[in-house]
């Protein structure tokens, strides 16, 4: 989900100016900034992108946890 708005985000981006895709595909932190300046155009795929960072991270920390997921049968 994450990868599915970074794309949608990125190919908005390369639509608005050559130079705002470069900068994108390359330096994550300008397709932030430009999520936040062009909002109104990238409001969907920001927030696809935004879900799927959430749900990766929600993961991360689960999987953090010793024995997360597994199911200890006694005996």
């Amino acid at each position: 989900m994450q990868l599915y708005g970074f794309i949608w985000l990125l190919v908005l981006a390369f639509k608005q100016n050559l130079w705002w895709g470069l900068g994108s595909l390359f330096i994550t932190p300008v397709l932030w900034v430009y999520a936040i300046l062009y909002w109104r155009d990238t409001k969907p795929a920001a927030l696809t992108y935004f879900i799927g960072f959430l749900c990766t991270a929600a993961t991360a920390v689960w999987l953090s946890f010793p024995d997360s997921g597994h199911i200890s049968v006694p005996g």
